[in-house]
């Protein structure tokens, strides 16, 4: 399974049948198309495609299917168009050349934006951007992937590298509570567990962490004791 996929000056050649969840997949080459079957069938699955090869993907999926070809690929729950919000896009360093043959591309940070809160890995601690990923709650809703999301997590697998993750980006989507850690719609002795099996650990990000400030510690148990038994 892939979590991110770095695609330079190459091809995501897929040569059997795979299935592929969570992805963040994009073009780097600015003069190829990203994905190729040789001879298989794939299923592509919450996952964001960006570049030129979204033409490309479209393109293939009608002609295989108007000409039977055996080459099958299959895309649900993903996005194709459009800006997708990462954090960074990365770009490319072009080496003060003229020529792309020496071209680097600098990866970017994937996290989607978030007003909620955006993962920062550089300072470890969770932002909010001014604006909201169109990726976020828009994964496949039948996949229980989002109960690793930290909550506010909308109840639905984000789409990208970092859904079904602790890392994923907030939702603005309220439903539930924090102390609720189990999301079995009651806060109790069951969270109160897991909350204690992470007591005064800073290893962020932690779902036990309610105050999100990178340590399990009295504030959260006092955020927990806030919502007892409800």
């Amino acid at each position: 399974q892939l979590r991110q996929r770095r695609l330079q000056r190459s091809h995501l050649l897929i040569r059997h049948t795979r299935s592929f969840p969570t992805n963040s997949c994009w073009e780097n080459h600015r003069h190829s198309d990203s994905i190729f079957l040789s001879p298989c069938s794939a299923v592509i699955l919450n996952t964001i495609v960006v570049s030129g090869s979204l033409c490309a993907i479209a393109n293939s999926i009608q002609d295989q299917k108007s000409s039977q070809d055996p080459n099958q690929l299959i895309y649900t729950h993903c996005w194709i168009e459009g800006d997708p919000l990462f954090a960074d896009s990365g770009h490319w360093d072009t080496q003060g050349t003229s020529s792309t043959e020496d071209d680097v591309f600098i990866p970017g940070d994937y996290h989607l934006k978030s007003q909620a809160g955006r993962w920062d890995p550089n300072s470890l601690t969770w932002v909010k951007d001014a604006v909201t990923s169109p990726c976020i709650d828009a994964g496949d809703p039948a996949n229980p992937g989002w109960m690793n999301e930290l909550w506010p997590n909308g109840r639905r697998i984000d789409i990208g590298a970092y859904g079904g993750m602790a890392e994923a980006s907030m939702s603005p989507n309220v439903i539930g509570l924090a102390a609720d850690l189990n999301f079995d719609d009651a806060v109790d002795i069951a969270d109160f567990a897991i909350l204690s099996r992470a007591w005064m650990k800073n290893e962020p990000p932690l779902s036990a962490d309610l105050t999100r400030d990178g340590r399990v510690d009295l504030d959260d148990l006092a955020a927990m004791a806030e919502n007892w038994m409800k």
